[in-house]
């Protein structure tokens, strides 16, 4: 991109530097020309003014003699004898400026054509001026008496030098005007340069230009479009990954679970379940930040117990705490053993990234973990959480930044948790506070806005329900689950048959798998509220953790949704929901 950029911007230059280059001769030989011009017209000026000067100093010296010769005439001698030496000078005068030399020799305003008529043979304009000048100079030097005995004079040579003077000015004229002619042809020819120079650039400089941005613009939206596919690729995947895992992970999760109902001290299966833990939770944080980033992720709130939620989240790091020889202290206040209307599992989710930090970075200490009510607000949780590590030296950190400088020494997780606990943050309008920033350790606080519920909660009496699966595995396992919670099932496996039987039967809720043949999950929920009117209450029972997918389901009718592989806590959790 910086190479384009730097290649546009060289071109661009040149282009407008031979424009400027051209624009500016133009101007300058053009305003030259313009300047000769204003000394033309003052030239022609002062060449026709020779024409009347001649006229009028022969009528003076005629009127002149004629008064001495007739003394009837009464006129100023003197006064005549001084307009006349003044027209006679005025004449010489510009004779002189219109014939004048520049230090080379040169004619200042003499063309080869009117050095010709004033200087050459036959018409020698400039001796036959001076020949009338030095006559008109004889009269006017002469006294009275003298000047009573000359004769006028010869009207034929003064129309000769009339005629001369006239083709002088003719010549001075078509001077001028060619030169008018020379800077219209110098304007065409500069346009026609220009235009050239213009249709040089146009083909070296803007359609390569053009070209290479062209080039440029597809190779990016190239690089844009393999970059979204990759990325659709990576969407797909994730998202077939978690939903393929899931499906066996359930049926793993219930043999383990049924094997440790009769074996509950066998370590390898307590490993083994908490292994697959690990998996799903991992999977979890996957598809969590995939859906994060796309900006589909939505606070799923419902009501329960707040210390519940924040004891249940804690509770494991006592336990590593103690493996890492680490001191723990947890302080739930009393107060918050209520009923809030919140995510609880965002909460738990944000309260386990930030005490899995702190544990990470803290190799000899203790952690702390207090939550209350914020002191000027009872609608708002606090949560502190410290810790004796590394701490902050450059500020409130983000956490990938982190784990970036850590990376040698800690693996563990997929090191996505706190990008997500930012996005859930920012979705509860919940703050993080650094209250402490030392070498020694760190503080962080959380505010989260909470609601409470006042109201009475009367559980809703489940004994029955219909379980619409096509995995069979998945199935038993439901119904398995379902027996512990002293809840009879009934079997199908499509939307069809489950249309079929509730035409003629009632249960109590109904557990809804959404990819199935023949009729959906989604179609299946539609019917049963808009043609056969049940408002038996659904639970979505899915290894699909699309956001869109679940909010699709919500759509269509479903009151609550669970995932794959699920526990007997989370089917507890469902049922309670519906209250």
């Amino acid at each position: 991109m910086f190479n384009i950029i730097y290649a546009i911007r060289m071109r661009y230059r040149w282009a407008l530097i031979a424009i400027a280059i051209l624009v500016s001769c133009s101007g300058v030989l053009i305003q030259y020309l313009l300047s000769i011009q204003k000394t033309d017209s003052k030239i022609i000026n002062i060449a026709g003014k020779q024409r009347m000067l001649s006229q009028k100093i022969a009528l003076e010296a005629n009127i002149l003699i004629n008064s001495l010769n007739n003394p009837a005439n009464l006129i100023d001698i003197a006064s005549q004898q001084q307009r006349l030496r003044d027209s006679l000078t005025t004449f010489v005068e510009n004779h002189h400026f219109l014939t004048a030399k520049n230090n080379a020799g040169h004619y200042h305003y003499l063309n080869p054509q009117l050095i010709s008529i004033y200087f050459k043979p036959p018409v020698l304009l400039d001796e036959k001026v001076a020949l009338f000048s030095q006559e008109v100079e004889t009269i006017l030097a002469r006294s009275n008496t003298s000047l009573a005995q000359t004769d006028m004079l010869d009207l034929v040579q003064l129309s000769l030098l009339l005629q001369q003077l006239n083709q002088a000015v003719a010549l001075f004229e078509r001077a001028a005007v060619d030169k008018v002619n020379l800077i219209s042809r110098i304007e065409v020819v500069f346009w026609s340069i220009t235009l050239l120079l213009l249709l040089i650039e146009l083909k070296f400089i803007f359609q390569p230009m053009e070209k290479l941005v062209i080039e440029s613009i597809e190779k990016v939206e190239l690089q844009k479009s393999q970059l979204k596919q990759s990325y659709q690729l990576k969407e797909r995947f994730i998202a077939r990954a978690s939903h393929e895992f899931r499906t066996p992970l359930q049926v793993v999760m219930a043999a383990i679970d049924e094997s440790l109902a009769k074996d509950s001290n066998n370590s390898a299966l307590q490993q083994a379940k908490k292994s697959t833990l690990k998996i799903i939770s991992l999977v979890d944080d996957l598809t969590k930040l995939q859906t994060l980033q796309r900006g589909q992720w939505q606070l799923d709130p419902k009501v329960s117990n707040l210390k519940a939620t924040l004891t249940t989240a804690i509770a494991p790091f006592k336990a590593q705490c103690e493996e890492l020889h680490l001191a723990w202290h947890e302080s739930i206040a009393s107060e918050l053993d209520v009923s809030v209307y919140c995510d609880h599992h965002a909460l738990a989710q944000i309260a386990i990234e930030l005490l899995t930090n702190a544990v990470k970075f803290t190799s000899t200490g203790a952690i702390t973990f207090t939550a209350k009510w914020q002191v000027s607000n009872d609608s708002v949780l606090s949560v502190l959480i410290s810790d004796t590590g590394d701490g902050f030296v450059d500020g409130f950190p983000y956490l990938i930044e982190a784990d970036q400088k850590n990376y040698n020494t800690h693996f563990q997780g997929m090191q996505t948790g706190l990008e997500r606990v930012q996005y859930m943050l920012a979705a509860m309008s919940a703050t993080i506070t650094l209250v402490a920033n030392s070498l020694h350790g760190a503080q962080l606080q959380l505010a989260v806005p909470m609601t409470l519920v006042t109201r009475a909660v009367l559980p809703i009496v489940i004994t029955s329900c219909l379980i619409v699966e096509d995995n069979p595995l998945n199935a038993l396992v439901l119904s398995q689950s379902l027996q512990k919670l002293a809840i009879e099932s009934q079997i199908v496996a499509n939307g069809q048959a489950a249309l079929d039987v509730l035409n003629h039967t009632s249960f109590d809720v109904i557990f809804m798998d959404l990819n199935m043949p023949i009729l959906d999950g989604f179609e299946t929920t539609t019917e049963i509220r808009n043609t056969l009117k049940l408002s038996t209450p659904i639970i979505v029972v899915t290894a699909n953790t699309a956001q869109s997918e679940i909010h699709r389901a919500y759509q269509c009718g479903a009151n609550y949704h669970i995932h794959k592989p699920f526990d007997l806590a989370n089917l507890k959790a469902a049922i309670s929901a519906l209250s």
